[in-house]
């Protein structure tokens, strides 16, 4: 694919903060609509005001991009302090080099009713008592650990 890009925020957690979405999403869709129109032209100048937004903001991370099919740009690291281009390391070149362990396939459900009771086992094993308030904070733990 030559029209991928990655924006990489240490800080995010699982699910990406309000704060930071509404920072980067509009221009992240502008650039999306550019490089669609363009797609032998990165939209570097998009690329340029969301680091600038980011950093400002306090937000640390990197941005990966392709400037054409099966070619990255050089991935560019930001934070409150600087904007600079990624120098590899050797543990980054090593990690490179060494041939990944090929992962077991994920296993798909695909009745629909069997994933439903999947997820309510889930989430009542989750619930101490089947959801009632733990009589001590400590349960939380005990419960976590049993989950």
């Amino acid at each position: 694919n030559g029209t991928t890009a990655i924006l990489f925020v240490n800080e995010m957690e699982h699910m990406p903060q309000a704060a930071l979405l509404r920072l980067v999403l509009p221009l992240m869709l502008k650039a999306i609509l550019r490089w669609k129109s363009h797609p032998d032209r990165p939209p570097r100048e998009v690329f340029r005001a969301i680091l600038e937004k980011v950093n400002s903001a306090g937000w640390s991370g990197r941005l990966a991009y392709t400037k054409r099919p099966g070619e990255w740009a050089p991935e560019v690291d930001f934070s409150p302090f600087h904007v600079t281009q990624h120098v590899e390391t050797e543990l980054d070149i090593n990690a490179k080099a060494t041939p990944q362990e090929s992962e077991a396939e994920p296993i798909q459900i695909t009745r629909r009713e069997e994933l439903k009771e999947l997820l309510k086992a889930a989430v009542h094993a989750t619930k101490p008592s089947g959801g009632a308030p733990l009589a001590n904070p400590a349960d939380k733990f005990v419960a976590a650990a049993q989950a």
